[in-house]
């Protein structure tokens, strides 16, 4: 469970509006608390066009107020993710910034990258952008997988009829048949996991499918097993 919280910082850094491989467009901002400790958080599709260089005061601090926010920390660091609550708000004439001007070193100056225009781009386009070559995949997986942080379980349709063969779906009322896939005779088709995971971590959030071999290492029950449970608890 996340507990929501109001989130109050100096304003370090703006990047500029990027573009995800899925076409979604954000911000990533740092902040630093009053005990000098710094923050990411990232800023997604309308929030990310509030924080800009003719919003934000150039040439000196700013503070930064963050509203409905939950943490959480990924290899180490802290960061801060957004709900559809959340709203930004710089320089606030208020208390909670009066009292956080007074606890905190203001003697840092906003650093705001350029803005470039942002072209959206076609989706063969961002697979072309995003194309990384086999030494580049080598190197990124010698620094271990990302971290993420899973939300939600999707309870309904976790498992699917298949061909015991080629794993391709079938018709759970095709006995004794052939596979259109592999052209295989089946006898009984098997049961497969198919479990969808919502996951997050600072940079965003998605939606994650399991499959027979990664939901088995993370229940220890194979789909029958766990179909079989299913029907002593009538659940």
């Amino acid at each position: 469970m996340h507990i929501l919280a109001d989130v109050i910082g100096t304003l370090l850094e703006v990047k500029k509006i990027t573009q995800t491989v899925r076409g979604k467009l954000y911000r990533v901002i740092e902040l630093q608390n009053s005990r000098g400790e710094s923050l990411t958080f990232t800023l997604w599709g309308e929030l990310a066009d509030q924080i800009t260089s003719t919003t934000v005061p150039q040439g000196g601090t700013n503070v930064i107020i963050l509203t409905s926010t939950y943490t959480n920390k990924i290899k180490g660091n802290y960061g801060l993710s957004t709900t559809t609550s959340t709203k930004a708000y710089i320089n606030l004439d208020i208390k909670d910034v009066h009292d956080f001007k007074k606890r905190a070193k203001l003697d840092t100056t906003t650093k705001i990258e350029e803005e470039n225009e942002v072209i959206l781009l076609s989706q063969e386009e961002i697979m072309d952008k995003n194309r990384v070559t086999i030494s580049e995949l080598i190197e990124l997986a010698k620094e271990g997988p990302p971290k993420v942080e899973v939300t939600k379980i999707f309870y309904n349709s976790w498992s699917y009829t298949a061909c015991p063969y080629c794993n391709k779906k079938m018709d759970p009322n095709d006995n004794d048949t052939e596979c259109e896939n592999c052209l295989a005779h089946v006898t009984i088709p098997a049961e497969k996991y198919r479990y969808r995971l919502g996951v997050e971590n600072y940079t965003g959030n998605t939606t994650f499918v399991a499959f027979d071999n990664v939901a088995y290492s993370l229940l220890n029950k194979t789909c029958n097993q766990l179909l079989e449970l299913r029907l002593k608890v009538n659940y």
